[in-house]
């Protein structure tokens, strides 16, 4: 039987332990917790994310059991408060409140966010959602949530937490069945190695206990059921036990979730496809569920309002019990006449929740940014980053991408390499005091306002991931569209998109031409020859930086149904023989191309274009060098890794000019010219890099070096290679010359003579045996 209790009083003996346990698994918001506080983990932590949960599991039990047994001692509404006061002195005590009143009146706002930003994210998309585009509806989303949890813990104790015992139940059943379905999908990779510090990208175990931080983050709210001291049954009995139980309970279902998520997910590719995901587990559901993603959202938006209901009802008894001790005016000490709950406290929680959160959407760009990123939603552990950009030009901010480039010609290369060193250190004096005077004309307030849209921008790209499952595992895909293009690699490309190592993005490209040759009656003397060779991009990859390689791995190119092939006055070693102009167009249909009637060959698709940022000047996308771009190298097809020496942060890679088919010099100047799509996976080579690019295929890899003579290219190209034989392979320079002459193949990828100004591109087929297995050693 209920206890009467008398005037400013809580209602005594009113919730048993299921609702006190209840109060603070839901304050833990084990749903969002696993769906966005986990995930802070998982950048130090990767793979190693369950072992680094168990850590965090022992050490929150054991703060858990001291709670408890204060709990056990001293019941009271003050719960932490009370207890620091009593045993450490009213000024200790008085200290402890002020610095409960600075975080935990705030937990229900921001949760009113999270709430309202779920909800808008499905209430908006067009995909998965209701596709209504209000741009105001988060003021609805806030209210609603800030309603819901206000008629709850101002009507009853019992009603709000028996609320909070089906809202924890709801979430907690999603969550473990969506982690057991990941895990009965891949019971084949079922392994142990989740908790082998070694594979935590941070460390074996800086990267563990990194990550242990940021998961005890997750376990914040266990203690929250103490505050209910008062009106708990038997509160010195039941109290510890739902501090404790809370703890180690929902310590267990992080580790459940944790391990399902990384084997679900794909153990080696877990760190890129998890952290590249806007909202990583309602993507699991659609992938593993289909429609029944929408048992994931729910959970989360539940999550959110359960964990908003148990804060107010922990925060709102903190502040009656500091203004019946007289920290805070008496009114605050009032409670209900009939509900018997501290309604005073909870109307101010309320209202202050109203006003953080309808502020923080409705204040001025400026001040968002100077305070909390009006992309990010944020609580005490959630960093989550939603979809939405501004285009540059609505900034004022130059996009190198628009800039006009002066193309030296059609389909150039660079001879650069091979001038004499005298010119080389000339034009490189030359090229510094450029650079440095272009950097000086920026102006600083345009940096801050390009740097703030860039990052917006691969913000919006991220959430845009969408998830796919190839071999069992769960990877990242991003898309690029044809209209994104560059005409040059430069130094000071900004990207279209930011991606993890591991993520997959598809680049549709356009023929060299950009679709301007689209019969055999479009000549190419007649076309707009600044438009040549775009390449789509460019791409950033994260933690790329100057020194190391990025890798960018060709999947699958996929060409479309036509190409063209041209003759063009004044190139190519026949020319003076044949009549030109001419075009003339070819189907490709069934991995063969048809040239006419009588001939056709195998289809042979690869990329002519792939390149990343230079270290100094804007070379048009004709050019090649040691930065990559127009390469021409036929192996660029499928099953190609090629690694680029990286000049600035993040690579920057674009793509371009695929081929249906190509043979090596392309002497004509063109191979069969041709649109489509291409699937490239990227990845970083930490402290390693050639100085020019290098392909790696499945039974050799491939040095290359530009110059204007052939005997130029080729002694650069071998000096190349052997110097990668040396230094990666432990070869003497003899034998790496001897190896070269007797068990590998000079090349050539591309060489348009006679033409004024163009050089050649050099390569080295170089075997794979035990003695070099790849381009890079260990």
């Amino acid at each position: 039987m209920e206890a009467t209790t008398g005037r400013n009083e809580l209602r005594h003996q009113a919730v048993g332990l299921p609702q006190t346990l209840f109060q603070s698994i839901t304050h833990m918001a084990p749903g969002a917790a696993i769906a966005f506080s986990i995930y802070l983990s998982i950048v130090n932590a990767g793979p190693a994310l369950p072992l680094a949960v168990l850590l965090a599991l022992v050490a929150c039990t054991l703060v858990a059991i001291s709670i408890g047994q204060l709990a056990k001692e001293m019941p009271s509404a003050g719960g932490l408060y009370s207890y620091v006061a009593r045993a450490l002195g009213p000024q200790a005590g008085a200290f402890v409140g002020w610095c409960y009143l600075l975080f935990q009146p705030l937990v229900a706002p921001l949760l009113f966010l999270i709430f309202a930003w779920t909800t808008r994210d499905v209430v908006f998309s067009d995909k998965h959602g209701l596709g209504w585009h209000y741009s105001g509806q988060w003021w609805i989303w806030i209210v609603l949530a800030a309603g819901i949890v206000f008629y709850l813990t101002y009507r009853d104790v019992r009603i709000s937490t028996k609320a909070g015992v089906i809202l924890g139940v709801f979430e907690i059943a999603v969550f473990v069945a969506l982690s057991a379905w990941m895990l009965i999908s891949n019971f084949s990779d079922i392994t142990i190695q989740t908790f082998n510090p070694s594979h935590a990208p941070g460390g074996t175990y800086a990267g563990v206990f990194k990550g242990m931080v940021f998961a005890i983050l997750a376990f914040i709210g266990f203690e929250s059921s103490a505050p209910l001291g008062e009106e708990a049954k038997n509160p010195r009995w039941t109290v510890p036990r739902a501090v404790v139980l809370s703890c180690v309970g929902v310590g267990i279902f992080y580790l459940f979730c944790s391990y399902a998520w990384v084997i679900g997910t794909g153990f080696n590719r877990f760190t890129a496809v998890a952290t590249a995901a806007a909202n990583p587990w309602r993507d699991l559901g659609i992938v593993f569920w289909g429609g029944g993603w929408v048992l994931v959202f729910f959970a989360i938006i539940n999550s959110a309002l359960a964990n908003s209901n148990a804060g107010a009802t922990a925060a709102s008894r903190v502040l009656y019990s500091l203004g019946r001790n007289g920290l805070l005016p008496k009114a605050f000490a009032r409670t209900h006449p009939t509900h018997k709950t501290p309604h005073v406290a909870i109307t101010f929680q309320t209202a202050l929740g109203l006003v953080v959160a309808l502020d923080h959407r409705h204040g001025g760009d400026r001040r968002r940014d100077r305070r909390l990123h009006h992309r990010l939603l944020r609580d005490d552990r959630v960093f989550q980053p939603a979809p939405g950009s501004e285009p540059l030009a609505a900034l004022g901010a130059a996009d190198p991408r628009r800039r006009s480039v002066r193309a030296a010609a059609l389909l150039p290369v660079l001879p650069a390499a091979g001038v004499s060193g005298a010119l080389r250190e000339l034009g490189g004096a030359r090229l510094a005091r450029r650079r440095l005077d272009r950097r000086r004309a920026r102006a600083e307030g345009e940096a801050r306002e390009r740097r703030s849209a860039l990052q917006r921008r691969c913000a919006a790209a991220r959430a845009g991931a969408t998830l796919y499952t190839c071999g069992g595992s769960t990877r990242v895909r991003h898309r690029i569209s044809r209209d994104e293009v560059v005409w040059a690699f430069g130094p000071d490309l900004v990207p279209v998109l930011e991606v993890e190592p591991g993520d997959v993005v598809t680049f549709e490209t356009n023929d060299c031409f950009t679709g301007q040759i689209r019969s055999e009656d479009d000549l190419v003397t007649s076309i707009d020859m600044t438009r040549i060779n775009s390449a789509t991009g460019p791409v950033a990859v994260k933690g790329a930086e100057p020194g190391d390689s990025l890798v960018a791995e060709i999947l699958d190119v996929r060409p479309i149904e036509w190409g063209v092939a041209t003759l063009i006055p004044g190139f190519g070693q026949l020319i003076e023989q044949v009549k030109s102009p001419l075009t003339r167009l070819f189907e490709v249909r069934d991995g063969m191309v048809k040239m006419n009637d009588r001939v056709s060959f195998p289809a042979m698709p690869m990329v002519g274009v792939v390149g990343v940022a230079t270290d100094g000047e804007e070379l048009s996308n004709g050019l090649a060098g040691r930065h990559g771009g127009n390469l021409d190298d036929h192996w660029h097809g499928a099953g190609a890794k090629i690694f680029f020496p990286v000049r600035q942060p993040g690579g920057m890679f674009a793509v371009g000019d695929m081929h249906a088919a190509m043979g090596d010099g392309e002497i004509c100047f063109t191979g069969v010219e041709i649109a489509g799509e291409v699937d490239i996976r990227f990845d970083v080579l930490k402290r390693k890099q050639a100085t020019w690019p290098v392909t790696e295929l499945a039974d050799r890899w491939l040095p290359h070096a530009t110059a204007y003579e052939y005997d130029e290219a080729l002694a650069l190209v071998a000096d190349e290679a052997a110097r990668l034989l040396v230094d990666e392979h432990g070869f003497s320079l003899e034998d790496a010359f001897i190896f070269l002459s007797v068990a590998c193949d000079a090349g050539v990828a591309q060489a348009c003579k006679p033409a004024e100004g163009f050089g050649t591109i050099a390569r080295f087929s170089i075997p794979k045996i035990d003695a070099c297995p790849a381009p890079f050693g260990v």
